[in-house]
């Protein structure tokens, strides 16, 4: 009788997420891992909630890995939402360069 070959499992893919944080003087959308097409409905909502705060807005990206085009179009929603522009901080430079080839940073979304 042969041994039998075990493998791993393969891993899952990785995910990504989007949360929200209110403070008392801004609010925070929070983009953490692979955000896609996937996250859209989750994006629209968080989207929602920091419109509805009233509060000026930034968009923490320090722990985004990737980004898609339908996310970086909810930006785009997000950007033409809200009264003030929204700061993007610690965007990585495939994000910098996805809003540049796009025309998107043409918008009033990030801060120079």
């Amino acid at each position: 009788m042969q041994p039998v070959s075990r493998t791993e499992p393969p891993s899952p893919l990785p995910q990504g997420r989007v949360d929200v944080a209110l403070g008392h003087e801004r609010a925070s959308l929070i983009l953490v891992g692979e955000v896609d097409v996937v996250l859209v409905p989750d994006l629209h909502t968080a989207i929602d909630h920091v419109v509805s705060a009233g509060l000026p807005v930034d968009v923490e990206c320090a722990e985004l890995t990737f980004i898609d085009s339908s996310a970086v179009g909810c930006l785009s929603l997000l950007a033409q939402s809200v009264p003030e522009r929204p700061r993007v901080l610690d965007a990585p430079p495939m994000l910098d360069r996805l809003l540049r080839i796009t025309g998107i940073d043409a918008l009033p979304l990030m801060e120079p």
